[in-house]
């Protein structure tokens, strides 16, 4: 199910009954979880639509055609009404704000709101995954909510702590701080695309959000695509950060962030995390 799929037949938004994906915002830390129920409605012509809740701002009942774009079901007509459509522009409905969506790519759907300081911005999806990630604009500026945790037809994707992508940090010696990474996966394999020989990046931030230092930095990669086959026993890298970097200002005292991602999917850093260390 897992397994590498293309555009036709992709199915971006699994709605297998209990199928259940959970959020968090990239600022704040507040969770969002959006589920699929256990108990599909039949119409009489054969349609099976399932209770979608916490995809849009009101529960619906939703299928996914064979053109892998999402319905929902019209209780006052028994129509199908178009939801999502990843293959050309539509109007979103029961979305914050009129709004229009436009797929760019595989996957990705921007969107233009009617409100100023609200609506959706952006959606990501992940073939036979989910949606893996959505931007909504606010007062306070764009807030994105990223997938950490989900259930996925027969599969669990996260590790213990509830995410899919791990990041730790271990001070090797006193020079020398070592950050593992480690995408976890489900007992049925996968593959994630690269679009080049770059596989992860890191990078570390000063108590004031400072750029310190970023492993990639000066380093060229072979500019060929790769695909990595994710088994049940997930991937894990591992990078040194040397601590006695030569800066152009003195080393703070306080907390420093080590950001980490693989280089994979539309947004180029689809799996990503951090971790904090004070130094």
């Amino acid at each position: 199910m897992l397994g590498a799929a293309t555009l036709c037949g992709a199915e971006y938004f699994p709605l297998q009954p209990g199928n259940e994906w959970t959020y968090r915002s990239e600022t704040g830390g507040t969770t969002t979880t959006i589920r699929v129920g256990t108990t599909p409605l039949a119409t009489q012509d054969g349609r099976l639509f399932h209770r979608v809740i916490g995809y849009t701002a009101q529960p619906l009942w939703v299928r996914a055609g064979q053109d892998s774009n999402l319905y929902f079901y019209d209780e006052e007509s028994g129509q199908d009404r178009l939801l999502t459509n990843f293959s050309s522009e539509f109007t979103a409905e029961f979305r914050n704000c009129t709004a229009t969506g436009k797929p760019e790519r595989d996957g990705v759907i921007s969107y233009r709101s009617s409100c100023a300081d609200a609506g959706l911005e952006r959606e990501v999806y992940q073939a036979n995954i989910g949606m893996v990630e959505r931007t909504e604009q606010s007062i306070a500026g764009p807030k994105t909510m990223k997938l950490i945790a989900a259930k996925v037809g027969q599969w669990t994707l996260g590790g213990q702590d509830g995410s899919l992508f791990q990041v730790q940090l271990a001070r090797k010696d006193a020079a020398t701080l070592t950050v593992t990474m480690r995408l976890n996966a489900g007992p049925a394999p996968f593959r994630v695309v690269f679009p080049t020989g770059q596989t992860y990046d890191v990078e570390l931030r000063d108590p004031d959000g400072e750029l310190v230092w970023r492993w990639s930095e000066g380093q060229a990669f072979i500019q060929v695509q790769r695909e990595v086959e994710v088994t049940d026993a997930g991937l894990r890298y591992s990078v040194d950060i040397p601590l006695a970097l030569q800066l152009p200002r003195p080393w703070k005292d306080g907390v420093y962030k080590v950001e980490a991602w693989l280089t994979t999917g539309p947004s180029g850093r689809e799996f990503a995390g951090s971790a904090r260390i004070t130094l």
